[in-house]
């Protein structure tokens, strides 16, 4: 992320990142499938996300010829937000089954609506996903990547790959080292 405090900075950040011809990545994390999102921003943000990415916010050339040479997107953990009440699913407990039914829908429908826009997104640009806290791998590190049987449709796309956490990639002559955040 650039961060600059004037229009100058930006404008000399955007312009070295124009005069080198490498190729860059885009990080993302806490997309919040199955968030409450009642003034509808958590869906805004998401849908900008892809709409930047097919080019729809690039209002010059410049702007233009720096997504175009995005190489990946890194979903760097929390594709979902589980249900509140997530904690108090005691498994096989009839006294928490209407509870357990309820929260046990709620990521299922996370997941469905996580599984349609990863496939719209990978439509866009290579996505790497990378567990985070509250998806569905494993709480010991290094967590395996996330199961591909909650996300099937994405799951087959090409442009869409499941990695660990941490994850290591190289790209050109840089390697890169990163985690969720936890």
């Amino acid at each position: 992320m650039v961060s600059c405090k004037n229009n100058s900075s930006f404008t000399s950040t955007l312009n070295k990142l124009l005069n080198n011809n490498n190729n860059l990545i885009a990080l993302t994390s806490d997309l919040g499938f199955g968030h409450f999102d009642n003034d509808g921003s958590i869906n805004f943000s998401r849908n900008s996300l892809v709409q930047f990415f097919q080019g729809k916010f690039c209002n010059d050339d410049k702007m233009l010829s720096l997504v175009k040479r995005l190489n990946k997107l890194i979903i760097a953990g929390n594709l979902i937000t589980c249900p509140e009440n997530v904690d108090r699913i005691i498994k096989n407990s009839y006294k928490f089954n209407d509870s357990n039914n309820k929260a046990y829908k709620a990521i299922s429908e996370s997941y469905d609506d996580a599984d349609e826009y990863l496939k719209y997104l990978s439509s866009t640009i290579q996505v790497d996903l990378m567990p985070g806290s509250d998806d569905m791998s494993d709480d010991s590190y290094p967590k395996k990547p996330i199961i591909s049987f909650f996300l099937p449709k994405s799951s087959r796309e090409n442009k869409i790959q499941f990695v660990t956490c941490p994850y290591k990639f190289k790209l050109g002559k840089a390697e890169f080292l990163g985690t969720s955040g936890k």
